[in-house]
């Protein structure tokens, strides 16, 4: 098909997906087109017309319909079956699966494929007790497909099928085998199957038996490959509804496609019901159903039915499907083993819990691979529905999922760790725990980011500050803001510390004055049930608010009370050190001066004394470059920077690295080195739009407004410093606002 890849590149499109978007076709279909695969005819004709191609000179055989167009997306489906037959030699193949996966469908196409001499089928009755018994049936093929006569002694006839087998190629289906198994294993009205199987695996034999069923067929007695059949991927579906002329939206369908778990059957219906009620327009169906998976009647009764057999018949692996229910597989898409163990908290036998999971694995109601566990959207929203009727099993379910995966992150070196341990916290919010949520926020672990020499006492971080350090300030506020009153908790020090990292990251998104009553709300607390550090490091967090509104006269005074408040107590000596840093800034702020001509020199001897928390030495570094800078002592400030530069990508905190950058922005504009400080300031620019760190992000445009100011760039200074000034009046800083025009104005 080399004549096809040619025209579509000499065509101008530059990708498959491209071709396919351009003749509404699915991505699948079009992939297949390329590669020389069978498709529909007519799209076969239309794709060589549209690439200037003569479709019956390319062909290097006639031309194969597609039998059966709502057929889709089981080419590797086919390869796995022809795999197992064909190199492992496998008599029966047990193609397993959720209901409405397909795995009928894929059974009958793969034996009319095949060209069989003859094709039998038994369809397994829905009920038990109207199950035909095998004895009939195997008579029945004797009599009317082989026109052979049964004996009355089933092991006589099945010795007659074995010789007919031996010499003519038999196709076997067997649907729907699940309705004769208990366990995976036949009821003993039906056990004579085991025989009729054994027949079936015999080497010597030329049939092919395909057996359908909704858990695996575990037999001791009976040799069986075994194929979990997975649903359709979002091609599949695409490829079908355009067949079926909807209007799709490809997000759509990809959506749609992974709430049901590519499930077959649900596409279908989907399909009809759009056809009928929506005018052929997927987008405005799943706007309506997407809150309800199980609003069409039939699919619920399929996802129902199976519910309810494993209830009937195992009801340890019934109540743990529903307890999976309760984890959210959003943020962390699976859960391990463990997380899956702790839900059987009421069978105590390590082995017996063992068994339970394989028995549900079986079922083919929960996905699993490599260890990893999951429901898809569907099956959850079932398995919650029923978990909350026991609201004492839901409400125990719910803490165990939190209590294993607070216990499971020892270490937040990742994002990926940190939502992992986040986790717990919505499981008790669920359960309106907010103490125990609140907990898991303020829970410390071990900071890999701490260097064991330099910190040997300071090892811990709260999972607060790993995610504020990581820039995601949004999300902090959200955690807190989602406890709707986070008052009603008993106990003081949760209270304290959530209005502290609230105040903080409400600072860092740009609403200081509102920071300012969180401190003030922590600072209460604190005097109320002597929390020194707390009372302290909320006032600290107050004056570098009243600092970035450039009000230094309050900065200087609430500076001034921190290092009178910390000077002689070690555990917060960090804020001591700070806090001197920030005041000999403010002093040259507001009187052009230090009244101790050498005191960062003793400041810089006193760091070498103490330990910093893991924001503090960073912080330190920054303001010390800024009071270099403001010395001109500019080889000075661009050590003290990069320092700060370094450190914040050591321990990953994009807020200090975007900081620094600016600074270093700044030193190089000084220097007259524009192209360098542009770069600089760009860099800090994308990190602070990242994380919606507005204060910092005013602070950065008004700083590229100087540079373009100072190459005499007017305009590019005057667009970046209307978003200076926008994002200042938004913040409520009219002094900074002052300052800006100020400068830009001379």
């Amino acid at each position: 098909m080399q004549k096809v890849k040619d025209a579509l590149k000499r065509s101008g499109f530059r990708s498959q997906l491209a071709f396919a978007t351009e003749m509404g076709a699915a991505r699948d279909t079009v992939r297949k087109f390329v590669n020389g695969k069978n498709i529909d005819r007519n799209n076969f004709i239309d794709f060589c017309e549209k690439l200037g191609l003569d479709w019956q000179r390319i062909v290097d055989k006639p031309l194969e319909t597609n039998t059966d167009p709502n057929f889709v997306g089981r080419e590797n489906a086919i390869a796995t079956l022809d795999h197992l037959i064909n190199k492992k030699k496998g008599k029966i193949i047990n193609i397993y699966g959720m209901g409405g996966v397909g795995k009928t469908a894929l059974a009958k196409q793969y034996l009319k494929a095949k060209g069989f001499d003859l094709v039998l089928e038994v369809f397994m009755a829905t009920r038990t007790e109207d199950i035909t018994p095998v004895t009939f049936i195997v008579e029945e093929w004797l009599k009317n497909d082989f026109t052979v006569e049964p004996s009355q002694d089933f092991g006589i006839s099945l010795k007659r099928l074995k010789e007919q087998l031996k010499t003519r190629k038999v196709g076997l289906l067997i649907d729907n085998l699940e309705m004769a198994l208990e366990g995976g294993k036949f009821i003993e009205d039906h056990h004579q199957y085991v025989d009729l199987f054994k027949v079936l695996a015999d080497a010597d034999v030329q049939s092919l038996t395909l057996i359908t069923s909704r858990e695996r067929l575990t037999e001791s007695g009976v040799e069986v490959e075994y194929y979990p059949l997975e649903g359709l991927d979002k091609d599949a579906w695409n490829e079908y509804f355009i067949y079926h002329q909807l209007i799709i939206d490809s997000s759509t369908v990809t959506a749609m496609c992974n709430a049901y778990g590519g499930n077959a059957k649900a596409m279908t219906l989907i399909c009809s019901q759009v056809n009928l009620d929506y005018s052929k327009g997927i987008k405005q169906y799943w706007q309506d159903h997407k809150i309800d998976l199980l609003a069409n009647p039939t699919l619920k009764h399929l996802v129902n039915s199976q519910f309810d057999r494993l209830e009937k018949h195992d009801t340890d692996a019934y109540n743990l499907l529903l307890r999976l229910g309760c984890y959210r597989y959003q943020d962390i898409s699976s859960v391990p083993f463990d997380g899956v163990k702790c839900l059987l908290f009421d069978v105590v036998e390590t082995n017996e819990q063992l068994r339970v999971i394989e028995r549900l694995k079986n079922r083919a109601l929960v996905e699993h691979k490599n260890g990893e566990y999951w429901l898809h959207s569907v099956i959850k929203q079932e398995a919650l529905t029923r978990l909350k009727r026991s609201p004492d099993d839901y409400k125990k379910a719910q803490e165990a999922a939190a209590e294993y995966w607070k216990n499971s992150v020892e270490t937040v070196a990742t994002i990926d760790d940190a939502l992992k341990a986040l986790e717990a916290y919505y499981h008790y919010l669920l359960i309106n725990d907010f103490e125990n949520a609140g907990s898991v926020l303020i829970q410390e672990r071990d900071d890999i980011w701490l260097n064991r020499e330099l910190y040997p006492i300071i090892q811990k971080s709260s999972l607060l500050g790993c995610l504020t350090r990581l820039g995601l300030f949004s999300l902090v506020i959200s955690l807190i803001q989602k406890m709707t009153d986070i008052n009603q908790f008993d106990e003081g020090y949760l209270l304290a510390k959530l209005n502290n990292s609230l105040g903080e990251c409400l600072w860092k998104i740009g609403s200081p004055r509102k920071a300012i009553e969180c401190f003030n709300k922590c600072y209460d607390l604190s005097s109320k049930y002597n929390l020194t550090f707390l009372a302290v490091d909320s006032l600290y967090n107050k004056a570098r608010c009243y600092l970035y509104l450039l009000e230094f006269e309050k900065s200087l005074n609430f500076f001034e009370t921190v290092i009178n408040q910390s000077k002689d107590i070690d555990i917060i000596k960090n804020r001591y050190v700070c806090g001197l840093v920030f005041k000999y800034y403010l002093m040259f702020c507001i009187y052009k001066k230090l009244d101790d001509n050498n005191a960062i020199e003793q400041l810089d001897k006193l760091l070498d004394s103490i330990q910093l928390g893991i924001k503090s030495n960073g912080y330190i570094y920054l303001y010390l470059a800024r009071i270099h800078q403001n010395f001109n002592e500019i080889e000075k400030a661009i050590n003290k920077y990069n320092k700060a530069l370094q450190y914040s990508e050591k321990i990953n905190f994009k807020q200090l690295q975007a900081k620094a950058l600016t600074g270093i922005g700044e030193v190089h504009r000084i220097q007259k080195e524009y192209k360098t400080a542009i770069n600089h300031h760009n860099q800090s620019i994308e990190i602070l739009e990242e994380i919606g760190a507005k204060c910092d992000l005013a602070e950065a445009y008004y700083q590229l407004a100087l540079t373009y100011q100072e190459m005499k760039e007017m305009a590019k200074s005057q667009e970046y410093c209307d978003k200076a000034i926008e994002l200042f009046e938004e913040i409520d800083a009219p002094k900074q606002v002052e300052r800006v025009q100020t400068k830009m104005r001379t």
